[in-house]
This record gives C-alpha cells, structure tokens and sequence, in this order.
C-alpha cells in the first residue's frame, strides 16, 4: 500500500489496486472533503431542490496484451445491518436494503482476439444522482446486538470469462462516498412549530411530571428548549401537602436502533446509545408545595456522535429526550428518594447545507484540496491505509 506521505490529494480520493503490470483506480470529482476516522473522504451535499450527483472516473491500465473481457463499474448506495446470531455456532448475518444499484462497463477495451485486451489506458466517467429522501451516510455504535451503516461505495473489475461465468482477474475495493442530505424545504425555518408532550408513565403517579419539547423536527447542532412542569403530590397520596426536593436531574439525548435480521421467527434487534448526558445540577426550585416549571436549552449532537433518523428495510434509527429526575417529600429520608424518567420522541434530520457559511459552525466542516494536502503532511507516520477503503465483513 501506498505510503501517505507519497499521495498527492487526488491519490487521497482513489480505490488504487494493481499488479505488476495491470492497474485499475477510481477517482471521485470533488472539491469538498471532511474526516472520517482521521482520514479525508469526498463529501457530497444534497437537498430537495438540489439532489447530489457523484461523478466517478474509472481508469485502467495494461502495459501489455492480456487476458480479459471487460471492466465493470459497479455502484451502491445501501443500508446494511448486521447482527451476530446466538445458534449453535457464532455466526454474523449482514441485512442489506438495496436504495439505489447501478452497474456499467467500459466501451472503448480494444480487443485484438476474443477473450483478450490490448495494451494501452481505458477510462470511463459514470455518475449517479442521490435521492433527496434517501438516508445520509453514517453508522451506529457497535453493539452486541448489531451495528449498521448507511453506505454509497463505487468499485471496479477487469474480469474474464472462466468456465462460463465472470471472474475478476484485478479489482478495487469498495470506495466509500460521504453523502450529507437534507430533507428540510427551504422555507422550514418557517413551518409552525408542532410542541410534544408527555406525562410522567403511570396512570396516577404521586407526582405528576411532564416534558414539552416546541418541535417534533430537530436539527443536528440546534438548540433544544425543554419545559419541565411538576406539579404538587397528588391528593390522597401519603405525601400529599408535602413540599418536593429535588435531589438530582438531568436530560438524556437517545438514539435507538431496530435491525431487521429477517430470520424465520421474524426476530429483530433492538439496542440504544444515550448519545449525550447532560446533568442540571442546579437552579431546581426547592420546598414548592404548588408545583413549578423550569426551561432547559440543550445542544443537540452532530455527526459523527449520533445519526439522523430513518427508516429502512433493514435498519430504523429513531431519536428521543429523557428528563430524570430524583426527588423525595421534604419528611422522607433518602433511603425513600423515588426516582422518574420522562421521555419524549422527536425527528432529527440534517440541516441545509451552506458551504459560505462555515465559519458559522454550519453542520460539518468541509475542507478544500489544499487543507487535506495539511491533513495529509500531518498524518505521516499514522497508519499508511487509504481512509475507509477496506470490506467490512
């Protein structure tokens, strides 16, 4: 593999495999770059009005006449779930939801004799159009239960003919595209606002609690008012008259993951990540007998801590708030402190993208051919693999 320290940007942005004297790479055309996993990977920005088209150019290269038929470009775009299944042996099941598949070959291969390619330099440009609904890239933390990703990957084959069917003789790797799409119309900003409220879970709780959020629609980085209301012991319960102290509380931003394993019983996987923890500690009104509301504004996560939510064939991701609260009556010791956990769904979507508007922390920071060429010169003596090129299996 070939060092970093010896890539120019564009070698930053190809799928290179080769032999002695057989080469075959794909180059993404971009100018906007961001860091997954310490490494620059081409982003592509998308919305509603204006859908994403990744252009992709495969190059082959034979120094000699050599066997083969032809090369293939393939592309991706999928969202895949995996999950380990506890049978009689440990055995991982990988669910993959197929939006988008494309497949094309080069026209120019120079053919001397069937079944053979002349030497010399092929290319072939293909593009493809991202869906504006379609899921952004991402992927959920590792779990027991599984994992997921939401991957657009192009790849390249020079194949030939062996016993009837085709079989590759060179071949990249998956190459990994980052796709950021917003499914918020322009004039979001000026939707009206539909609040969410929920009460505390119980039919008669001692003392009922409820959180409001304004918006059932967030976005990543967005400020996220919540209104805390308690109310006083309920009539005819032992604390009844008795003033609330509050011993500690706090909010919980949740991302849930359902995998659908498609296995015969129709078993699916469900796990959580409580993304960010946020504690209050102070300026909980103390000794109310009438009850009291409080509002708290949270910043929401961006990626790469949490995704956006979805809903897929193999994979949802669906997000929700928690308030937790410990309290007891002002009689009570703390050994009788109870404690209540109020949670409330919402929708997180990815916000429009405005590249002028960078210095306004607007959702990722993107970078241009020249600042990946700094990342890169800082990145020597790092771990020399192309960034996201390897086959997850």
């Amino acid at each position: 593999m070939t060092k970093l320290k010896s890539l120019g940007i564009k070698e930053l942005a190809r799928a290179p495999s080769s032999t002695k004297d057989k080469r075959i790479s794909i180059e993404i055309h971009t100018d906007n770059y961001i860091t997954i996993n310490k490494r620059p990977m081409p982003v592509f920005f998308s919305n509603l009005e204006s859908p994403a088209v990744i252009s992709a150019t495969v190059t082959f290269e034979t120094d000699q006449d050599c066997q083969g038929q032809e090369v293939e470009i393939n592309y991706q775009a999928a969202v895949i779930y995996e999950v380990t299944m506890m049978t009689m042996f440990h055995s991982k099941m990988k669910v993959p939801h197929n939006m988008q598949r494309k497949r094309w070959t080069m026209d120019d291969l120079v053919h001397p004799s069937p079944g053979t390619v002349a030497a010399g330099k092929y290319t072939k440009t293909v593009t493809a159009t991202i869906d504006p609904l379609w899921p952004s890239s991402g992927s959920t933390a590792s779990s027991i239960d599984g994992t997921g990703w939401v991957h657009y990957t192009f790849e390249a084959k020079f194949v030939k003919m062996t016993m009837g069917a085709f079989s590759p003789i060179l071949a990249t790797l998956p190459f990994q595209v980052w796709v950021v799409n917003s499914i918020l119309p322009s004039d979001f900003s000026l939707t009206v606002p539909r609040p969410l409220t929920v009460q505390a879970p119980g039919k008669k709780p001692d003392l009922p609690i409820s959180l409001t959020i304004p918006n059932q629609t967030f976005q990543f980085n967005e400020q996220m008012p919540l209104t805390v209301r308690v109310e006083s012991f309920r009539k005819g319960c032992k604390k009844f008259g008795q003033n609330i102290v509050v011993l500690s509380a706090g909010f919980t931003v949740r991302e849930k993951v359902n995998g659908w394993t498609r296995t015969g019983a129709g078993v699916d996987s469900e796990f959580f990540t409580d993304v960010s923890q946020i504690a209050i500690r102070d300026g909980w009104p103390q000794n109310t007998l009438g009850g009291w509301t409080r509002t708290v504004s949270v910043t929401l996560p961006t990626w790469p801590e949490i995704n956006a939510s979805m809903k897929s064939k193999a994979m949802d991701i669906s997000h929700s708030v928690l308030f937790i609260m410990k309290y007891k009556a002002e009689n009570d010791n703390d050994i009788k402190s109870q404690e209540v956990i109020v949670e409330v769904p919402f929708q997180l979507v990815v916000p429009r993208h405005n590249i002028q508007a960078q210095d306004q922390g607007d959702l990722l920071p993107i970078y241009s051919a020249a600042d990946a060429q700094a990342l890169q010169q800082r990145l020597v003596g790092d771990d020399p693999a192309l960034p996201e090129y390897a086959r997850k299996e």
